[in-house]
């Protein structure tokens, strides 16, 4: 899970399978935590830099509402991606998919390049698949950004099913819920206690 620091001047990197409300209700250990510039040079933290630096100072850098990144590697929305679909807005909470969920092949986002192809084809969504490889969603801080990956997944999950039972259908605009933050939030809200009674689920 990733946020930016204050003034976007550097960016915070925490890595490993994390409970999804956890990076706020716990201290993160040393060893999980990295911070660099936007232009991707580590100023604080020891031991391997992860690899996919790029894929987050392009989004940081063409993306001035992003507050927080998420890159994770949920299965069903990788077996969605292997399928030829993409998400879809197929339930209430979906809203967030509405404007569309673009894809882009699964390469290791470890260069300049392809970071900035990333960035490019998210454009102004919320979120993009990378085929074969997982998901990346951001949000104007860490709550979105993560609720938004956990819908992702939820969303892959009730279409898959659905394609298995018949034909996949979206959900009309109207009866989508629009308000994405405040949804977000009670989805926060909601993990957080279940963070408490040790049964919050975790992104891969």
């Amino acid at each position: 899970m990733f946020e930016s620091g204050e003034g976007r001047n550097k960016w915070i990197l925490r890595t490993s399978n994390i409970r999804c409300a956890s990076a706020r209700a716990k201290p993160a250990p040393p060893d999980e935590l990295y911070c660099f510039d936007y232009q991707g040079r580590l100023l604080e933290g020891k031991g391997q830099v992860p690899w996919e630096i790029p894929l987050y100072t392009n989004i940081y850098r063409a993306r001035p509402d992003v507050g927080s990144i998420v890159h994770a590697h949920p299965p069903l929305t990788i077996a969605l991606g292997i399928s030829g679909e993409t998400i879809r807005p197929v339930h209430q909470l979906s809203a967030c998919f509405a404007a569309g969920v673009p894809t882009f092949g699964g390469d290791l986002i470890n260069s300049e390049e392809l970071g900035k192809k990333v960035a490019e084809t998210l454009g102004d969504k919320r979120a993009i698949l990378l085929v074969g490889h997982g998901a990346v969603t951001v949000g104007s801080d860490v709550p979105e950004a993560v609720t938004t990956a956990l819908l992702m997944e939820e969303t892959a999950r009730l279409q898959l099913l659905a394609a298995a039972a018949g034909k996949v259908r979206t959900m009309p605009p109207e009866i989508l819920n629009p308000d994405i933050k405040s949804a977000a939030r009670f989805i926060w809200r909601f993990l957080e206690w279940e963070e408490e009674s040790g049964a919050a689920p975790r992104l891969r």
